[in-house]
Formats: structure tokens, sequence, C-alpha cells
């Protein structure tokens, strides 16, 4: 849903990316759903391995697990968002870690 949101908001290129292929083919059948095709391609990948995909984004966009189940799978996350040299990255991360993201983003 966020590359569909970003796709419709106009950016150019998006591309969406999930470990979960059942996910990408839900991701997939919602835009398919949309009269004039989306401009987004889609990419099975574990993220902490999206620097091999030789990737560069201007914004990131992501919604990563809490890390509750696993801890520290937020802060993967946003290593590899960072890994993609962006210009901007939204996160939607659980408040309690605020302060923690923000410390670590200042260094």
């Amino acid at each position: 849903m966020l590359a569909i949101g970003a796709a419709l908001l106009g950016s150019p290129c998006v591309i969406g990316v999930d470990v979960d292929e059942d996910a990408l083919d839900v991701a997939l059948g919602n835009c398919q759903q949309f009269e004039d095709p989306l401009p987004i391609d889609f990419i099975m990948c574990d993220v902490t391995q999206i620097h091999r995909q030789r990737l560069h984004a201007d914004t990131v966009i992501m919604n990563p697990p809490f890390g509750t189940k696993l801890k520290g799978a937020d802060m993967q996350f946003l290593r590899a968002a960072c890994s993609l040299r962006p210009k901007q990255i939204y996160s939607l991360n659980k408040s309690s870690t605020r302060r923690y993201i923000q410390k670590l983003a200042l260094k």
C-alpha cells in the first residue's frame, strides 16, 4: 500500500521490496486494480541483502517489523534503508524506540 500511495502521489519510479512471495502477489494484485498501470516494480529480497541489488533511492518509505518478535529487526531495516543513500527516510516505528532511533541517526 505504501508503494501504491507513493505512485499515486507522483513518484515516477517506485520499487516495493518484501521477502514474502505471498505479500508480493497481493501487492501486485492491488496494483492491477488500477485502470492505468502504476510505475511500480516489486523485488523479492531480504532487506539485509538489499545492497546487493545495486539500487539507489531518493526516498525510502517503509513499515518495518517492530522488533518485538525478533529484537533489532527494525534497526536492520533502517540500516538497509541507509545503504540506499536516500535523501529522506520515512519509517513507521514503535513510538517507544523514537529516542534510540534519533540517537542512532545523529551518528
